[in-house]
Parts: structure tokens; C-alpha cells; sequence
């Protein structure tokens, strides 16, 4: 009889074993943004790397920055991939207004809503930070011709000084916003979901570089932008959302069985 029970007991533990078995993988993916973040803002504070990227990029003959207006990275990443960014946003409250009329959209309600959620703290939240901050950009510091004294990066304005409003990433910020997407495909593609990510991910990365290249900002402002950005998307998906974007499903009711 004892025999019995064990085998009945063992393939309800192996049922179990992959559900736990996924979270790990989740939990490690969540946090490869944060750790590729960190590992870059180590790299650029050795050696002064920071301020020497920005230097390749700033013509002393001159005074100015070559690259400022030029048309890919100022109309093209800049200009219109802020655009991009807001016309998913507003796609994502288009969406989620048309769940309270559309019967087949209500299900992916908390979805879009935690998309355009995730999409405006991001961006508004760095873009606050970044009004507070006394850290100039590189066109306007005195180390490249500017103006403006250095600041350290959380440094903040002051009544009596003009402040830089240069740190963290804003434009960045609108990319690194996609990834909240990662959650959105979670629980219903894996393979949705890490595409999501990356995507995010390289699509802030290339904003930041575009920044970067115009003089407007130094590289660890857009890495910091990351870190801030999905740290708040995963605070947002954990708490407000309770870690839940998926329709419930309502219990049986004894009529059906």
C-alpha cells in the first residue's frame, strides 16, 4: 500500500518541478538589462571613459560638435524616434479604450494598460530627474567650450546655480521604455517576449548613442536611463499589477460539471 502511494504521489511532484524550473530562467532574464547596465557604468568609470567617448565626437579646432545636426541622429533617431516611441504610447490608449467597447480586446485590457503605464512613468519619470539635475551635458560644460561647470550626475540644481538638466537619458528612456513589452508577450510567448526585450533594449542603446554623438549627453546617462527605466517597469509589473496581465479565469460554476 505504501508502494501505491509513491507512485501515485511522484508524478504530481514532477508536475510541479517545471513551474519552478521556469522561474529561474524568468528571473535571470529580467535581470540581464540591470546587470549589462551596471557592468557598462563600471567599465566607463575606469580610466575617465566616460568624458574621453564624448571627446572623440567634439571638434576642439572648431568648438563645436560635427555630428549635432546632422540629419540621422537628429532627425532620424532623435526627432522622429521620439516620435515612434509616443505613437505607441498613444496606440496602447487607443487600444485600451476601444477594450471597454471591443469584446475581443477586454482580455488584453491590463496589458495595454500596463504598456502605456510603463511607457509614460518611464519617460515622465526620467524626464523629471533629469529637470532636477545639475549635471550638464558635454556641449555645455567648460571641459568642451560650454559654459557650465561640472556637476557630479546626482548633484541637483540649486537656487543659486544654473543647473545643466542633463542626467539621466531622456531621449534613451523612450527606448529602454519598449522593454516593458517583455511583459506584455510574457505569458504568451517566450520567444515574443525576449524579442520584446531586445528590442527595448538596443532601440534605447541606440538612442543614447545618437545623443552621445550630437554632444547632448555622456554615455553612462543613457545606461543610467536603463537601469531607472526597468527598474521601474518590473516595480510597475510586480506591484501595481500584482504580476498579472493575463485574464483571470473563472472558476467552473457546479452547473458545467
Amino acid at each position: 500500500m505504501h508502494e501505491l502511494t509513491q507512485r501515485i504521489d511522484a508524478p504530481r511532484e514532477y508536475a510541479r518541478r517545471p513551474v519552478v524550473d521556469r522561474e529561474w530562467p524568468r528571473a535571470v532574464i529580467v535581470a540581464l538589462p540591470l546587470i549589462a547596465a551596471v557592468l557598462g557604468l563600471a567599465l566607463l568609470a575606469v580610466g575617465n571613459l566616460d568624458e574621453r567617448i564624448a571627446a572623440r565626437f567634439f571638434d576642439a579646432s572648431s568648438g563645436t560638435w560635427p555630428w549635432r545636426h546632422e540629419w540621422v541622429v537628429s532627425s532620424l533617431l532623435h526627432q522622429h524616434g521620439r516620435d515612434a516611441v509616443a505613437a505607441i504610447g498613444g496606440t496602447m490608449l487607443v487600444l485600451l479604450v476601444a477594450s471597454t467597447l471591443v469584446v475581443r480586446l477586454r482580455p488584453h485590457r491590463r496589458r495595454f494598460a500596463f504598456a502605456l503605464c510603463a511607457i509614460l512613468l518611464s519617460t515622465g519619470g526620467v524626464a523629471g530627474l533629469k529637470a532636477l539635475s545639475a549635471k550638464p551635458c558635454p556641449r555645455d560644460a567648460a571641459e568642451f567650450g560650454g559654459e557650465l561647470p561640472d556637476a557630479g550626475a546626482f548633484e541637483l540644481v540649486s537656487d543659486s546655480a544654473q543647473g545643466g538638466h542633463c542626467f539621466p537619458g531622456a531621449h534613451a528612456s523612450g527606448g529602454f521604455s519598449l522593454m516593458a513589452f517583455y511583459f506584455v508577450f510574457r505569458d504568451r510567448s517566450r520567444r515574443l517576449a525576449l524579442a520584446a526585450l531586445l528590442t527595448g533594449f538596443l532601440v534605447g542603446c541606440v538612442f543614447g548613442a545618437a545623443q552621445v554623438v550630437r554632444g547632448a549627453h555622456y554615455p553612462s546617462h543613457n545606461l543610467w536611463s536603463c537601469v531607472l527605466v526597468w527598474s521601474l517597469c518590473i516595480a510597475l509589473y510586480h506591484i501595481a499589477f500584482r504580476g498579472r496581465l493575463a485574464p483571470s479565469v473563472a472558476p467552473p460554476s457546479p452547473d458545467d460539471s
